[in-house]
């Protein structure tokens, strides 16, 4: 049995589950390890659930909080990419048909949507 990857992918609607795919570095960013996916699940959702305005301070936040994750660049590079991406996108309160998702995949074909995050806040 493979190993599960994770992806992390933006656009409307997500890939079709059980198609094989090619995973284009620009369209996919790949996480890491299970225990990294914890970490962005746990950023997206405090992003979204915060009443505070400017992510970045909420980004911020939570690498002080993670400071020994933070510390490690193997770790932040992809990190870093996925937020930057994440802001890019993002609109406050105003809707957007633009969606991240986080896509469990065995190295050919995506298996299932681990979660989605909208990039606005309701």
């Amino acid at each position: 049995m493979k190993e599960n990857i994770y992806y992390v992918y933006w656009g409307f609607y997500h890939p079709r589950i059980r198609e094989k795919m090619e995973f284009d570095s620009n369209k996919f960013f790949k996480i890491d390890s299970e225990d990294s996916l914890i970490y962005y699940k746990n950023l997206f959702d405090k992003i979204l659930s915060s009443s505070r305005k400017n992510i970045t301070h909420i980004y911020e936040d939570f690498l002080k909080e993670n400071k020994d994750r933070a510390k490690n660049e193997d770790f932040m590079l992809p990190f870093s990419k996925v937020f930057n991406n994440f802001l890019r996108h993002y609109t406050g309160k105003k809707r957007t048909a633009v969606r991240m998702y986080i896509l469990k995949s065995d190295g050919e074909m995506i298996i299932d949507v681990e979660r989605t995050f909208k990039h606005y806040r309701e």
